[in-house]
Parts: structure tokens; C-alpha cells; sequence
């Protein structure tokens, strides 16, 4: 993208979302929870659907969707 403030605004969610990210991945170091750094956790999904972000189960579908995202992005037409 050539627009300057579009630009500005994208590395800036980048950064905070890089930011919350390294929060969390302490939050699990510390407090022993992995729940921190699951995807329904982060994205508020478990505000609407409690529990979401708990058990085996949530936490494979969450890092299944993670690698799903990466992936797309990784091969996606833009990233060549």
C-alpha cells in the first residue's frame, strides 16, 4: 500500500499486536496456563461462548486455526 497513514495504521495494530501476544506468552510462563495463548481466548470468542477457551479439545482446534492462517497467509499471491 503506498498510502502513508494506511501504512502507519497497520504497523501500529502490528505492534500492539505483537505486544499483547509476548503479555500473554509470559501470562502462560508464569501462571503455568496455556489458555492464555489460545486463539478463542484472545479474540474474545470465549466472552460470547463460555468455556471455549478451556480443555484438550479448544486447544487443538485453536492452534489448527493458527496454523490455517499462517498458511493462507504464507501462501497467498501477495507474500511472492
Amino acid at each position: 500500500m503506498n498510502n502513508k497513514y494506511i501504512n502507519a495504521l497497520l504497523k501500529t495494530f502490528l505492534f500492539f499486536a505483537v505486544a499483547h501476544v509476548i503479555i500473554l506468552t509470559f501470562l502462560v510462563i508464569i501462571r503455568l496456563d496455556h489458555t492464555y495463548l489460545n486463539i478463542f481466548y484472545i479474540s474474545g470468542v470465549s466472552e460470547i461462548f463460555p468455556d471455549t477457551d478451556k480443555g484438550t479439545l479448544s486447544t487443538i482446534l485453536s492452534s489448527i486455526i493458527i496454523l490455517l492462517v499462517y498458511i493462507y497467509y504464507y501462501k497467498s499471491k501477495r507474500n511472492k
